[in-house]
């Protein structure tokens, strides 16, 4: 694996107007990790094979996301309000 980075992921508005429920790869999250680092499309948001809540890249890689991600996936889906948030990420 090469260099990685920590990146600042922002989840806003416009990415939860324009995102869709139930679409991992469509969703507020992702729309945002891909703005967030455009060299990387994203696959897939949810839990795999570890029971850990991740992004899955199209390399197949899979990125840890944090508690509070996992939590506004599952309000965003289930039609909870969501607010704009902030999180960070480790990418390849």
């Amino acid at each position: 694996m090469g260099a990685v980075k920590t990146t600042l992921v922002r989840v806003t508005a416009d990415h939860i107007a324009r995102g869709k429920r139930s679409d991992c790869e469509a969703c507020p999250i992702a729309l945002a990790l891909a703005e967030a680092d455009p060299r990387h499309r994203i696959w897939d948001v949810g839990e795999v094979w570890d029971g850990v809540f991740h992004a899955v890249l199209m390399t197949g890689e899979a990125l840890p996301l944090p508690p509070v991600a996992k939590a506004f996936v599952s309000d965003f889906d289930s039609k909870r309000p969501v607010r704009p948030f902030t999180f960070y990420v480790v990418m390849p």
